[in-house]
């Protein structure tokens, strides 16, 4: 069993230590593959530092060209700022195989993906047949509501509700997207609890794991959140824990690993 960790971020400040951690932190959990997007491209960082969509991308493309058996790259966009442009469009078809899939954090672009802005990505992504990793949690830019209204729009898009609303129980998420075959939920700050309910509301082929490291520096996967699932600490069959530590993300993005 390939285990893959469908949410995982780089900073853009310092590669090489960034390379290093993950790799480690990968290594001493047992994780096989990262599918890993860039923090650099956050539009309203608090420090200021900021790279644009396409260098954020480039650093994402280093790693996974240099370690293409452990990580894949996400393009983080940038809506509000920035824009889809011509080259970042060029250089994304010409990358199409080494990038699985885009990354968008509406309250990093204090935008939700229901405006107008996401337009020109939200096609593009159905064109190359791209899946949509999206923040979502209990604020104005990241409510599940935004992102129902999305997927219903696009129905040819597969997207995937990071975090099943962050802050909350989960279970009203859950039922928002119960209907909706094309919205995926992961496990990035959701307990067991969570993801048995999760389970039980949409089914074992829609739950990714995932979990923002290393977001916590290099105790992240430490956390015994993380902990019961890479060690399977509760009681799931075989078929469903499988499709979530890996399969169902190799199946939605298409790794071949």
């Amino acid at each position: 069993m390939k285990i893959v960790d469908s949410h995982v971020h780089i900073f853009g400040k310092n590669l090489k230590e960034e390379e290093e951690m993950l790799l480690s932190s990968m290594d001493s959990h047992g994780i096989d593959f990262s599918l890993i997007s860039n923090c650099a491209s956050d539009e309203f960082a608090k420090d200021g530092f900021h790279k644009s969509q396409l260098a954020s991308l480039k650093d994402c493309l280093k790693l996974s060209k240099k370690h293409p058996n452990r990580f894949g790259a996400l393009l983080w966009i940038c809506p509000a700022k920035e824009g889809l442009d011509k080259e970042s469009i060029d250089f994304l078809k010409k990358n199409r195989e080494k990038v699985y899939g885009m990354k968008v954090h509406p309250y990093c672009s204090r935008l939700p993906i229901s405006e107008p802005q996401y337009e020109p990505y939200l096609k593009l992504a159905e064109e190359l047949s791209l899946p949509v990793l999206v923040h979502t949690a209990v604020d104005e830019y990241s409510c599940i509501s935004h992102l129902v209204k999305v997927a219903k729009a696009y129905p040819k898009v597969k997207f995937i509700a990071a975090h099943l609303e962050l802050f909350s129980d989960h279970l009203y998420s859950l039922n928002e997207i119960k209907g909706l075959p094309n919205v995926y939920g992961d496990t990035a700050w959701v307990d067991k609890d969570g993801y048995l309910s999760a389970l039980d509301i949409i089914g074992e082929d829609r739950m990714l794991f995932g979990t923002d490291n290393p977001v916590d520096g290099e105790v992240t996967l430490d956390n015994p959140m993380y902990v019961e699932y890479l060690q399977r600490g509760f009681n799931v069959d075989d078929g469903p824990y499988e499709k979530l530590m890996g399969g169902n993300a190799i199946k939605l993005y298409g790794l071949k690993i």
